[in-house]
């Protein structure tokens, strides 16, 4: 029985298990011999993120919620106004790769990466929904990160 929970006698053919348990059967070249082993090769199930600009998100105004789609968006984003909320499909998923700033007060982030610094500067913000792979600076009161 193999670390993969199943038995397999194998005789002069190599076998390969896939994460996706997809079996692939090749016979080895006649001048091989020795054991035959099988491997277990990972997939990348998803595919990679597509590269966006920040400002295609448009201008953002107080009280509104802005849902990102997986993507990898290249910019700075700045949010001036208040009770804004960011949300995003998942970390690594949905990723900022620039600076995050946060002026305005009662912001949110939630469901996203931002590959860079993440200044925050107004009131009552909350990023803790966030991965932020830069440094964080507070200024403002309040904030949760």
């Amino acid at each position: 029985m193999s670390r993969f929970g199943w038995n397999a006698l194998l005789v002069g053919m190599l076998v390969v298990v896939t994460a996706s348990c997809t079996i692939h059967i090749a016979a080895p070249p006649p001048h091989e011999g020795g054991p035959v082993r099988a491997t277990a090769q990972p997939q990348n199930r998803e595919p990679a993120l597509h590269q966006r600009s920040i400002r295609e998100i448009g201008p953002i105004s107080n009280n509104e919620v802005v849902r990102l789609e997986r993507a990898v968006y290249v910019g700075d984003l700045v949010l001036n106004g208040n009770r804004i909320r960011v949300i995003g499909q998942g970390p690594r998923r949905t990723v900022i790769q620039g600076q995050v700033v946060i002026s305005g007060n009662s912001c949110e982030l939630h469901n996203l990466t931002v590959n860079g610094d993440l200044i925050l500067s107004g009131n009552n913000n909350d990023v803790r929904g966030a991965e932020v792979r830069g440094r964080v600076s507070s200024h403002g009161n309040n904030n949760r990160y």
